[in-house]
Order: structure tokens, then sequence, then C-alpha cells
């Protein structure tokens, strides 16, 4: 390669910069409201002045329910990650043919860029594999 293709960067694009923050805005809110959501939901089923072991049945499906929604929320940055490795190592090139980065970087290519790809593939894989296995000791435990 020479020196002038290895320096080549690729500028960031605003558009872009701007949906990542938005779509960030609203994952938190998502983490935020998910646990009110669920009290709501399930204050409805729960008369006042109910008999304790009501309260606890009530406390143990709140539980169940949180873990699955949390673990699924959890599940989407990972997700989100995964597909982006993918598009890296199909594209043997960072950043990927057609896909405008938030922000500024050194376009890379070949064998780099592929096992950086392979790298965050395999993050991905394990941050899912440990969501799933939290989800399942929640679910049968």
């Amino acid at each position: 390669m020479s020196d002038k293709e290895e320096q080549k960067v690729i500028p960031g694009d605003k558009r872009t910069r701007q949906i990542s923050l938005i779509t960030l805005a609203l994952y938190v809110l998502l983490l935020v409201i998910i646990e009110p959501v669920i009290d709501l939901s399930l204050s409805r089923e729960f008369t006042p002045g109910g008999d304790i072991a009501d309260i606890s049945t009530l406390e143990a499906r709140k539980a169940y329910i949180s873990a699955i929604a949390y673990s699924a929320a959890r599940s989407l940055p990972a997700l989100f990650f995964l597909w982006l490795g993918y598009y890296i190592v199909r594209g043997r090139r960072i950043p990927p043919h057609g896909m405008k980065f938030p922000f500024t970087v050194r376009l890379i290519k070949g064998r780099d860029a592929m096992m950086f790809g392979v790298l965050v593939i395999g993050a991905s894989v394990m941050l899912l594999y440990r969501e799933v296995v939290l989800l399942l000791a929640n679910a049968l435990g």
C-alpha cells in the first residue's frame, strides 16, 4: 500500500450523526420506561387490600417479565454490532461500501478490516450468549 492510500480518511456524515444520537436517546428512554410500563400493566390485575400471597405472586411475575424485557433491551446493541461486523467481514473494508459512519474513520481494507469485523462479531456473540444464559437462569430459577 502506498502512503497516500494508507492515510485515506472518510469524513463523518452529519445526518448520520444526528440519527445516531436520536437513536441512542430513544434507546435510553426505552430502558428508563420499561419498569413503569411493567408496573402499570401488572397493577391493573392487583386489587388493593389483597392477600400477602397475591402480592408475592405479583412480585414474582414482575421479576420474570422484567428479566425478559431487560434482556431483550440489552440484546439490541449486541445485535447491531453483530450486523455491523458481518458487513465489515463481507466487504473486507471499514467503513463497508455504501455505509456512512457518524464519525470520521480511517479507511481500512483487506485482512485488517476482516479481523476487526471478526472481533466485533465475536464480542457480539459473547454478549448475546451471556444474555441468553441470564435469561434461562432467571426463567428456570
